[in-house]
């Protein structure tokens, strides 16, 4: 994993003299994202789906995703993980059947966070992540929750 060095400049010459986290705080390696052969293996849709998960500390993360995959997914927290770590969580896929009948579907899935992006504008941090493996589900009308 490459660090991009314009975007560490940038946090270093924006905070420098600052005290932003406490002493024992972990920061996330910032990292690019550019696949060895320049291209991904599956199309990214730009979809916005309510994702609630559970980082490996059992703390509870409510976002929506920036976009999906048929491998992963990008979505916004208000605190970094860490690249390789574990989380448990699901989306709800929310649709309508006939004569008005739920057919939304729950993904419950395991993922591996790949990547974090530290976002300058907002204090959110892009989380990239790979879905090791999900099942399907039928969801209930209670989880059309947002995020």
């Amino acid at each position: 994993m490459q660090i991009n060095k314009r975007l560490a400049a940038t946090w270093s010459s924006k905070y420098e003299g600052r005290k932003i986290l406490d002493q024992d705080a972990k920061v996330p390696e910032i990292a690019t994202s550019v696949p060895s052969n320049g291209r991904r293996k599956y199309h990214r849709l730009p979809l916005s789906l309510p994702i609630r998960f559970a980082r490996e500390n059992g703390a509870i993360i409510n976002s929506s995703t920036e976009n999906l995959s048929a491998e992963g997914f990008y979505c916004y927290a208000l605190e970094p993980l860490a690249p390789g770590e574990r989380i448990n969580g699901h989306f709800v896929i929310l649709g309508e059947g006939p004569m008005g009948s739920n057919c939304s579907v729950r993904v419950n899935f395991q993922a591996q966070v790949m990547r974090v992006d530290a976002t300058w504008m907002t204090s959110r941090f892009g989380i990239a992540c790979w879905i090791e493996q999900y099942t399907l589900g039928a969801a209930d009308s209670s989880e059309s929750w947002r995020a």
